[in-house]
């Protein structure tokens, strides 16, 4: 299934300068990890009609799933407690509280109780205010026009308490931070998987898989063309490239007529991760390593489970195929959008898990 991308719009932007180069990696397949479990998954919601559910959230009380797809409203929230569906929220338009083109990535600002979203097409950063318990609703709290400042152009908004970091996809801004209307340049450089710098940029920002942990020290970037797990350090505002893993290089063709230089999928592409969470003990990752081709290259039966060094410290596997999921390690919960093979239909599935089997 192919992926929508919320940043398509704006690749018409030309380059004024590259970055440097480094060297190119070496590939090697993950080793197969010696610790794994098997679980059966149970239906958590089989009712909603989902289009495309392409991202999810948990808030204390609420799994929120993002489905933008021929849909009126962008984000739809579930009871955490019975899987019912409650609303839905971020109406498509262009008045206050209102997303065109919603990213990739939604995220909890926790110190504030907020889901923050960025909205490419309108450059503006919207905020809903959490519930206090489920009965009530999410409703709009506030938003920030950031234009592109200096040159620089957000693909997504990441929040982690309090604080909001900017991910762009041209030259020089790759990792930024947000200080009120401006964007304060934090990091350029990206591990290079091809030799041409603006389709290795694209290779990297083919479906935003970038997360922070929760204490905001750790990002982990991972492509979905090729196989590629970048692991930076966040220390006092300096983010720093720590590790970096390799196993399968992109494969793909340029789209024609596009500055900067996009990529788009052959048969031949190998599809690497399809979903990232973190927690500050594990990268939960949604792993393919399938040809486009194949099918069921767009899911997988198992969440690969590797250390803050990029390391597979144990595999989940699963008896059906799961696409976006996430994560409740407190509690031990993983919810996932699954495609009902009988019905060719969406639905909610969850299984439960102890993150102490896949520790030393």
């Amino acid at each position: 299934m192919i992926r929508t991308l919320s940043v398509l719009w704006s690749i018409l932007v030309l380059v004024a300068c590259s970055p440097k180069k480094t060297e190119s990696l070496h590939y090697e397949p993950f080793p197969e990890p010696s610790r794994q479990q098997s679980y059966r998954t149970q239906i958590f919601n089989n009712t909603y009609a989902f289009t495309y559910p392409s991202n999810m959230v948990l808030t204390d009380s609420l799994l929120i799933v993002q489905d933008n797809v021929n849909q009126e409203y962008a984000y739809h929230a579930f009871s955490r407690k019975t899987g019912d569906f409650l609303y839905s929220f971020g109406r498509k338009g262009r008045g206050p509280g209102e997303i065109i083109t919603p990213g990739d990535m939604v995220t909890i600002d926790n110190r504030n109780h907020l889901l923050v979203t960025w909205d490419a097409n309108q450059k503006k950063q919207v905020r809903y205010r959490l519930p206090g318990h489920t009965g009530d609703s999410i409703f709009f709290d506030s938003e920030s026009i950031i234009l592109s400042t200096k040159g620089y152009n957000i693909s997504d908004i990441m929040a982690n308490n309090g604080e909001y970091y900017a991910i762009g996809y041209i030259y020089p801004l790759r990792f930024g931070k947000l200080d009120k209307d401006s964007i304060r340049l934090l990091y350029s450089d990206y591990p290079q998987l091809t030799e041409d710098d603006e389709a290795n940029r694209s290779v990297w920002n083919y479906v935003s898989l970038v997360r922070m942990s929760p204490k905001g020290d750790r990002i982990v970037a991972a492509t979905y063309v090729g196989t590629a797990l970048e692991i930076l350090s966040v220390r006092q505002d300096s983010i720093q490239s720590q590790r970096i893993r390799a196993v399968n290089p992109p494969i793909f063709r340029i789209v024609d007529g596009v500055k900067p230089k996009w990529v788009g999928l052959i048969d031949e592409t190998i599809i690497g991760f399809i979903d990232i969470r973190v927690s500050d003990r594990f990268i939960y990752a949604n792993l393919s390593n399938q040809p486009l081709t194949e099918e069921g290259c767009d899911g997988s039966e198992s969440i690969w489970i590797f250390d803050w060094d990029a390391n597979p410290a144990g595999k989940m596997n699963l008896d059906r195929y799961i696409e976006t999921f996430c994560v409740d390690e407190a509690d031990g919960t993983v919810y996932a959008a699954s495609i009902d093979q009988s019905s060719g239909e969406y639905e909610l599935v969850k299984f439960s898990f102890d993150p102490n089997d896949f520790s030393e």
